[in-house]
């Protein structure tokens, strides 16, 4: 059994991740028998676990459709704020003015998780991956606090992770 250490990196950045109490010990259990110890570790693990390091086959219906959407992500218009000024505007007054923005600027991001995932796992629909991955922005944009000093982009990977593995482990057991 591993022991839970919660003075060291991993379980800190779990609990700044904001991850569920009663889903702490457990979490902490899964990362550490990995042997995550650093945040490269921990952000390489989480790239991993969404297939982002894979470099797979894939058939011409599935470029199509990654262009289709790339092409459409082009043409939305990225505010010329950064992202870090974005997010402390957003914590101080939360409008949907200021999280669309924050959309725009990560969308590319979740392109890029979704299609690594889907190079993984070519029987899942894209464009529900897609979706999966915009609502874990979304999630990630809400619950993120900018006082933690936590990269927004491992936060991002894991609550997109998060409700990857919910969502696929949910339709597998049906």
């Amino acid at each position: 059994m591993i022991q839970i250490d919660k003075t060291d990196f991993l379980y800190k950045t779990l609990v700044k991740l904001g991850v569920d109490k009663e889903n702490l010990d457990e979490e902490y259990i899964s990362f550490a028998s990995k042997g995550i110890t650093n945040i490269k570790d921990f952000n390489n693990n989480l790239n991993a676990e969404l297939g982002m390091d894979y470099l797979g086959e894939f058939d011409e219906t599935i470029l199509e459709e990654i262009l289709t959407y790339y092409k459409d992500i082009k043409k939305t218009k990225k505010p010329k704020i950064r992202l870090n000024k974005l997010l402390q505007k957003y914590k101080e007054e939360p409008t949907p003015e200021l999280r669309t923005d924050i959309v725009h600027l990560k969308l590319h991001d979740v392109l890029l998780i979704a299609c690594g995932y889907k190079l993984r796992h070519t029987d899942i629909n894209l464009s529900d991956l897609v979706q999966i991955c915009n609502i874990g922005l979304l999630t990630a944009i809400e619950k993120y606090d900018v006082d933690v000093k936590l990269n927004f982009d491992i936060y991002i990977n894991y609550w997109i992770l998060k409700l990857i593995t919910k969502e696929f482990t949910v339709r597998g057991e049906n």
